[in-house]
């Protein structure tokens, strides 16, 4: 009988000792999984930064462009206004010397 419970001891043994290789396996695996995840996380956030940055800088362009625009469109109104005033006869219209150009000889 001490013999039969021997084995089977030894048996029990050999199977726990299968089971904690076996978790043991599985924490690895999820110990790996969590490094990646961890990984793919901060990869994340990186992109995310990136994002927002350039987010931020198309707005700015975006900004800097409507200015342009209306700049244009300024222009465009006080072109309009001369041509209106002098009746269509542009040829009268002189710009201010500063926006005159010279040519050299």
């Amino acid at each position: 009988m001490v013999a039969n419970n021997a084995v089977s001891l030894a048996d029990s043994n050999m199977e726990l000792s299968s089971r904690v290789t076996q978790q043991a396996a599985a924490l690895e695996e999820s110990a790996s999984a969590m490094e990646q995840l961890n990984a793919t996380v901060h990869q994340n956030t990186g992109n995310t930064q990136l994002a927002d940055e350039l987010s931020e800088n198309t707005a700015q362009t975006a900004n800097r462009c409507g200015d342009v625009m209306q700049g244009v469109i300024s222009t465009m109104d006080n072109v309009q206004r001369v041509v209106r005033q002098d009746g269509g006869n542009c040829r009268r219209y002189r710009p201010a010397s500063r926006f005159r150009p010279t040519f050299s000889r």
